[in-house]
């Protein structure tokens, strides 16, 4: 039988509306239900201080449907408050939009909405339009073919490394089905105007368990400044990502492909476990130095507790050329233990340059919570540099690191850089109160790099709080600094602290 009903509240709230902040409700609304025909609205209006809307229609999982939805902010736009206390989502509501038309496991179905704003915890993002469309939706299952797209005008991020890839507007699209429990996603895409991605692959909804192909190709000017220097100008990601049931995730077949930079490799969290396998190249060290010519490979492995992972890297090149010196057999090896509270490395190096044998090393090690790098050395032919360092909670040194260094110009080319010249002394490390300090007393015969060179030079100086706001103090002689074409000589700078100023004399 049909049933009636006919409805008119005024003021009405209920938790849910609460929450949202929507304020008291008026509803008029006039309709009949059956089992044969589904819910017929007459009419439906809802009206408040924030919202207003109507709706009218069949919706019958059954039969025939032809219903429309129409809800709008009375103000510029509706604040709606989501979520947790934890974790806010405040929406910002302009309009909202169902179409239901055809038979019920036919149904064609479109969904738009406009949203001023979307804002969590981690991001906002500003002027969004949603839409969504079914040509042949079930209205009974729920099931059937889905598409969409998305766009905001802006997404704020406060992470700096994710945030200049989604400068600008964000256009996102998915092609797929919904079934009873799964999500399968034929096609998806989120573009920018540094970021071009696709996805593709399937969601489950009864567990949560994910499998996705992904590939992106990025603007490489929008990527940190740090790896900038070995890209072309655009950089191609693919991965295929997994997550089961229990929260494990598996990142396989990882791709990273950039001119001449390259790598391979695959990493997982199971189990608060971390599993990472990493293989790459730099087919053109030119790209670091203009004076060097050659390739690397390097290696990076993690293995163990997500918190204090095994890790192992290792860098290799057979041959280099820098500033007309050879080197070959290359090799630097790092293996430690990833604890923040107690970490640990073993660092060696090896090869020759120009002829002269090359051997590195360093230890840091933790003991009854304090940290240190012992055994600091790095010895090149006749070079050497040694020292052995403290280090507190934030890795800010206490010790000395000795240099003699009757030739640099090998050590230069190590660095892929081309310089010529001495230098011997000492840098100190220290602290005044809780400020760091770095005592620098070195001298040189001579020393050039490029069209810049110096002759007798003598420097004996402090450096006081040089990781915050550095003040320099001490005294500087040279004979003479050449710079192109101009040539001061007789230099003799006493340099004096002033509170937080640097003053010259």
């Amino acid at each position: 039988p049909d049933i009636r009903f006919s409805a008119q509240l005024s003021g009405a709230e209920t938790s849910q509306t609460r929450q949202a902040g929507l304020g008291p409700l008026n509803l008029d609304a006039a309709g009949s239900f059956s089992s044969a025909g589904g819910v017929a609205i007459d009419h439906a209006m809802l009206a408040g201080d924030k919202i207003s809307g109507k709706a009218a229609g069949t919706i019958n999982p059954n039969g025939a449907s032809d219903f429309a939805l129409d809800l709008a902010s009375t103000g510029p736009s509706l604040p709606l408050a989501l979520g947790s206390t934890e974790s806010p989502i405040n929406l910002e509501l302009q309009a909202l939009s169902v179409e239901v038309a055809g038979q019920g496991m036919q149904s064609t179905l479109n969904i738009s909405a406009t949203l001023p704003s979307v804002a969590t915890n981690l991001a906002k993002a500003e002027a969004i339009a949603l839409a969504l469309h079914s040509d042949a939706f079930d209205l009974k299952g729920r099931t059937g073919p889905i598409s969409g797209t998305v766009t905001a005008n802006r997404i704020g991020l406060d992470n700096p490394t994710i945030a200049p890839l989604l400068a600008g507007k964000i256009t996102a699209k998915v092609a797929g089905d919904l079934a009873t429990d799964t999500i399968v996603i034929d096609s998806g895409s989120v573009t920018s105007e540094v970021l071009d991605s696709g996805f593709n692959g399937r969601v489950s909804l009864a567990d949560g368990a994910i499998d996705l192909n992904l590939r992106a190709v990025a603007a490489s000017a929008a990527l940190p400044a740090a790896v900038r220097g070995v890209l072309a100008e655009r950089t191609q990601l693919s991965a295929a990502l997994k997550r089961d049931a229990n929260g494990n995730v598996t990142a396989n077949a990882i791709r990273l492909v950039s001119g001449a930079f390259s790598a391979d490799g695959q990493a997982s969290l199971a189990d608060n476990k971390v599993s990472a396998d990493v293989k790459g190249a730099l087919a053109d060290i030119s790209l670091l130095s203009g004076d060097a010519k050659g390739a690397i490979t390097f290696a990076l492995k993690a293995q163990g507790a997500g918190t204090a992972p095994d890790l192992s890297l290792t860098v290799d090149s057979d041959r280099l050329s820098v500033a007309a010196r050879e080197v070959t057999g290359l090799k630097l090896t790092a293996t430690g233990k990833g604890d923040i509270a107690s970490p640990a490395a073993n660092v060696q190096l090896t090869g020759n340059v120009a002829g002269q044998p090359l051997q590195g090393r360093a230890v840091l090690a933790t003991s009854d919570g304090k940290r240190a790098i012992n055994g600091l050395l790095l010895s090149l032919g006749k070079n050497r540099v040694s020292g052995d360092l403290a280090l507190d909670e934030a890795f800010v040194p206490d010790g000395t690191v000795a240099l003699d260094l009757p030739d640099i110009g090998p050590l230069a080319a190590l660095a892929l850089e081309k310089a010529e010249g001495d230098a011997r002394g000492t840098i100190a490390f220290s602290k005044t109160g809780n400020a760091p300090e770095v005592t620098i007393k070195a001298s040189t015969a001579s020393i050039s790099r490029g069209d810049v060179s110096a002759r007798t030079v003598t420097i004996d100086a402090s450096i006081a709080n040089y990781l915050a706001a550095p003040v320099i103090s001490g005294k500087i002689r040279a004979d003479s600094v050449t710079s192109g074409g101009t040539v001061i000589r007789g230099i003799d700078f006493d340099l004096k602290r002033d509170g937080d100023w640097t003053g010259f004399s």
